[in-house]
């Protein structure tokens, strides 16, 4: 371990909300450095520094226990206070995907939040309405999108995989081979063939059947969605929203509803409470459909990949891109100078404490 002279010195924040998604980002970084002394005393986040490339990167992941769109919000405050000189963060790690007639979109596909004509990259969903015997009607708010440089790199990636292929399965396999701890994590066994389900077919309740979807839901044809089988090692990249919001989906229902009303690509819990704090492009892998099958077999695969895609993007990200051409536009002079309260989340204007 090398020693970087002080936190100033990172320009990239990695982003992660689970421990086995910021154990993936550790293993990527080219070279890693001591921490250095923190100047906030009540910043609670657990860092990693390193580098990738050129760039210095700090990967930071929320403290276990910790969740939702506040709780992000608040170690992203922390996070710029600790690390003033940032440009831009890069949330990666697993979300439950919204598979379509338009996006065939499968566990271990990647999702990457771009912005369309009506949102930012992200569109966060908590407030509504639900009226009796119709579907929830959501109230979408939009968000900051992101940054130029992020989406220029996301558009060179793009014609280097449509080019050369994504190499993605290769570089987790070259990844976890050099460890042989976190190989039987990560793909010692790869996860089981993954099924979709038709969206009215639910999982019996988890207190009365512990059992895979393969043994207690079957696999006859009326209740699977058919597809076109698709090998593993080569993940599709699909770019669009991402839906955030402080509630787990487990609803098919829900999921279509969005998918087809908004367009999103899968659902996860923290990026409505970063992007409006420090510019950030989301980055997921999908591990769960969203319904109540869902289960945790393809959660460390799908962090890998993502981990794997969000290397791909800052290795081509120009270094100079990423230095601070005018002080006052550094993310720690844009940030909140106090950490929020419960239901202050500064994603939004409206009210998002859980009701």
């Amino acid at each position: 371990m090398s020693t970087c002279p002080s936190a100033s010195a990172y320009r990239v924040a990695w982003i992660c909300a689970l421990s086995i998604e910021y154990v993936a980002a550790c293993e990527l970084l080219d070279e890693t450095y001591s921490t250095p002394r923190l100047t906030s005393a009540t910043d609670n986040n657990i860092y990693i520094c390193g580098r990738i490339g050129e760039i210095k990167v700090v990967v930071v992941c929320l403290p276990k226990g910790l969740y939702g769109t506040i709780s992000t919000a608040m170690m992203a405050v922390d996070l710029i206070h600790s690390f003033p000189c940032l440009s831009f963060g890069l949330l990666v790690g697993t979300a439950g995907g919204a598979p379509s007639r338009k996006h065939d979109i499968r566990l271990g596909d990647v999702v990457v939040s771009m912005p369309t004509d009506r949102f930012g990259g992200v569109v966060h969903y908590t407030a509504g309405k639900m009226i009796q015997d119709q579907p929830f009607a959501a109230s979408c708010s939009y968000l900051n999108k992101p940054p130029q440089v992020l989406m220029t790199a996301v558009q060179r990636l793009e014609v280097s995989y449509a080019r050369h292929g994504n190499g993605l399965f290769d570089t987790v396999t070259k990844m976890m081979g050099k460890n042989a701890r976190l190989r039987s994590t990560y793909i010692g066994s790869l996860p089981k063939p993954e099924n979709l389900y038709q969206s009215s077919h639910v999982h019996p309740p988890r207190e009365t059947d512990s059992s895979g979807c393969a043994f207690s839901c079957g696999l006859k044809p009326e209740i699977t969605v058919k597809r076109p089988w698709r090998d593993i090692r080569n993940p599709h990249i699909h770019h669009g929203l991402v839906a955030s919001a402080d509630r787990l989906i487990k609803d098919a229902t829900f999921r279509d509803n969005m998918a087809e009303k908004y367009d999103v690509l899968c659902f996860e819990m923290e990026a409505a409470g970063l992007v409006n704090v420090l510019p950030s492009l989301v980055i997921r892998g999908i591990s769960n459909y969203a319904d109540t099958h869902k289960n945790d077999e393809w959660q460390a695969f799908a962090a890998a990949i993502a981990s794997a895609y969000a290397k791909d993007l800052l290795k081509l990200v120009p270094p100079n891109a990423v230095e601070p051409t005018n002080p006052n536009t550094r993310a720690s002079d844009q940030a909140p100078k106090t950490r929020f309260e419960k239901g202050a989340c500064p994603c939004s204007s409206k009210d998002t404490s859980r009701g």
